[in-house]
């Protein structure tokens, strides 16, 4: 837990530049990392709405489950989804 107390906020800023090599850092970086599965729902959820609401009525947002959502939502559950992706072809288990 030391390992991520001291360097969360470092992990965050240069996750995609930092290659980390101890074996007893895996389990921490996997658990800052990894994509839930109530994230990944919500990602899929969000650009399925936005699809929907740009190809069946003309617009550039939406609601879903009573909350606004527009392109900041669509780049936020992109991500999501491309860190699941990620997660799934290359992490690094244990």
């Amino acid at each position: 837990m030391a390992f991520l107390a001291t360097n969360s906020l470092r992990i965050l800023i240069f996750a995609d530049t930092t290659p980390f090599l101890h074996p007893a850092q895996v389990g921490v970086i996997n658990e800052i990392f990894d994509v839930t599965p109530e994230e990944t729902s919500w990602a899929e959820k969000v650009l399925a709405e936005l699809e929907d609401a740009e190809q069946n009525k003309g617009r550039a947002l939406s609601t879903l489950e009573g909350h606004l959502i527009d392109d900041p939502h669509r780049s936020a559950a992109e991500r999501i989804l491309r860190r699941a992706r990620l997660s799934r072809n290359f992490g690094v288990r244990p």
